[in-house]
């Protein structure tokens, strides 16, 4: 069995590369997506990274009445500061704006790579692409074969992630756990069909993960706010999920995928070595 895998290992470079495909990696932060991205970019040598955090953020966020674009070396706790301090409203229009220029950026860079016979690995920040948005932006790359891959983690092992990430001390590696829990309640639902399913939501493992939360978010306010928040999210969650009904319910995606990879179940090399068999196939 080993030699086997071995020998498929060695042809994946070759039929790969001669495709000139991407593989959009779409999910939740902290799902695992960069960690499969470096996996896949070790098993097809030669292939690029298009790490659209960065695409995004280079060019995102304004300041002052000019709306001057913030320099690219510029660090991310910069960033991250004047994007709190920048008006609400103002801010989002030009989130809304950077996120579509950074849809046709990455759209122009793709073609440009995969008709060099590159394989494009996209790690893609959940909200880029929804299902309208993924929809016009094959559009824009319809000569190239596209593969979105929907990297899922349970809920309490992804408030794990977040937490880990958060006591890092590295500043580019920190995440908001609101953002996190808002993103998860926008991409994920109760599933209405037994073959939309990709995974479970238990009350017990919804408690515990926000319990986690709870104590992360209170790092950055009160005590007091922190239940606060929790509790919204609470009901928020319970509402979705309709947990008031069930105690376990399954869960599908709100976004259109080719392949889903539940990294509670594969590690970064395996979720990697199952993209490349599932295109390859």
């Amino acid at each position: 069995m080993k030699k086997v895998v071995f020998i498929f290992l060695l042809f994946i470079p070759s039929i790969l590369n001669s495709l000139g495909c991407l593989i959009l990696l779409n999910g939740t932060s902290s799902a695992g997506k960069s960690s499969i991205a470096k996996c896949l970019q070790q098993i097809v040598k030669g292939s690029v990274i298009l790490d659209l955090d960065e695409l995004f953020w280079s060019n995102m966020i304004a300041t002052g009445i000019d709306m001057k674009i913030i320099d690219k070396e510029q660090s991310y706790e910069q960033q991250y500061n004047i994007a709190k301090q920048h008006k609400k409203i103002l801010y989002k229009e030009l989130k809304a704006r950077r996120t579509l220029t950074t849809r046709q950026e990455l759209a122009t860079l793709a073609n440009k790579l995969a008709k060099e016979g590159k394989v494009v690995i996209v790690d893609s920040p959940m909200g880029i692409f929804k299902q309208q948005e993924l929809s016009e932006f094959y559009n824009l790359v319809q000569d190239i074969p596209c593969y979105s891959v929907l990297v899922y983690c349970p809920f309490a092992s992804l408030i794990s992630h977040v937490i880990r990430r958060n006591q890092s001390g590295q500043f580019d590696q920190k995440r908001r756990m609101k953002g996190v829990l808002d993103q998860f309640l926008a991409l994920y639902s109760c599933s209405k069909d037994v073959l939309d399913t990709i995974g479970c939501l238990s009350f017990t493992d919804l408690y515990k993960g926000l319990e986690m939360a709870q104590v992360d978010i209170a790092r950055e306010t009160s005590v007091e706010e922190s239940n606060q928040i929790i509790k919204v999210f609470g009901k928020k969650y319970m509402q979705k999920f309709k947990l008031e009904d069930y105690q376990v319910v399954s869960i599908e995606a709100r976004c259109f995928f080719d392949f889903c990879i539940n990294t509670a179940i594969y590690r970064p090399d395996e979720a990697a070595l199952q993209i490349c068999k599932s295109i390859i196939v």
